[in-house]
Formats: structure tokens, C-alpha cells, sequence
């Protein structure tokens, strides 16, 4: 889920530079995610 958005102006701008840079983005998230950003360890 796209949880920062509220940060840009207008909150669809994040959602327009990550399509930007390529990468797939549907329903407020991104599609794929480990593909781009990996994968979240546990401690």
C-alpha cells in the first residue's frame, strides 16, 4: 500500500513517479513489490 502519499501534492503524485520509473502500480499498490524492493526480514 502506498502509505505515504498523504506526503505529496496531490497525494496521486507518488503513484505517478513510481509509473514513471517503470513500475506497476494498481489499486494503491505496488504490483511485484519483492520484485523491485526485496524481501523484509525478521528479526
Amino acid at each position: 500500500m502506498l502509505t505515504g502519499n498523504f506526503h505529496f501534492t496531490p497525494p496521486e503524485k507518488i503513484e505517478q513517479l513510481l509509473r514513471k520509473e517503470g513500475i506497476k502500480v494498481e489499486n494503491n499498490k505496488i504490483v511485484d513489490f519483492n520484485k523491485y524492493f526485496g524481501t523484509l526480514k525478521k528479526n
